[in-house]
């Protein structure tokens, strides 16, 4: 698994509700590494996690989303949600309710 560095123009994800509104405070941690489809190790998946801000941008500081394949997203209102590769190629994230 290589980690590349990030491309912060190409790493930020907006979190949005059924409703189209951000949802602040979701954790949006990466899971499964889209070379080869490994699953990132729990500890340091725990480390890449963000949390999305008041406006639902969730920056990922240090893995490009380019080389994800899956990632997690918790918030209090909706959840735990798995957003696979399919939807990741927009920014823009809809959370279901």
């Amino acid at each position: 698994m290589v980690l590349r560095r990030n491309d912060p123009s190409a790493s930020t994800l907006e979190i949005l509700g059924p409703d189209g509104e951000p949802v602040a405070n979701a954790a949006v941690r990466p899971t499964v590494h889209s070379e080869g489809t490994h699953v990132i190790p729990e500890e340091l998946a725990q480390r890449l996690e963000v949390v999305s801000d008041v406006e639902g941008r969730a920056h990922l500081k240090t893995v490009s989303i380019r080389d994800v394949e899956r990632v997690r997203v918790t918030s209090k209102r909706y959840g735990e949600q798995l957003i696979l590769r399919s939807e990741l190629a927009s920014p823009r994230l809809q959370l279901s309710g």
